[in-house]
């Protein structure tokens, strides 16, 4: 098992959710979820931002490439929303 797909298993079971649950979280199959947490598979890029608006805890475990793309566009984010996030309503800092 990688560390992503121990993270993301250990992230699950932390929030009290079934495979099945997250899988609904972020409109996916049960069995995707479970190819993620067996290493069998890993999530495509868009799937993995929707897993860390869910779960950040998991992106720390992330390729690296992922990792890079994810601080741009964070970075992007910031300068185009005066130094804050796009979350309405939101603490962000």
């Amino acid at each position: 098992m990688t560390p992503f797909a121990r993270a993301l298993q250990r992230t699950r079971k932390e929030h009290g959710w079934s495979q099945e649950n997250l899988a609904r979280k972020l409109d996916l199959s049960q069995a995707t979820v479970s190819f993620w947490e067996s290493g069998v598979e890993y999530p495509s890029f868009k799937h993995l931002a929707a897993l860390v608006a869910l779960v950040p805890e998991v992106l720390p475990y992330a390729h690296e490439e992922e990792l890079e793309l994810i601080r741009r566009l964070l970075r992007a984010e910031k300068l185009a929303f005066g130094g804050g996030c796009s979350c309405q309503g939101c603490s962000c800092s």
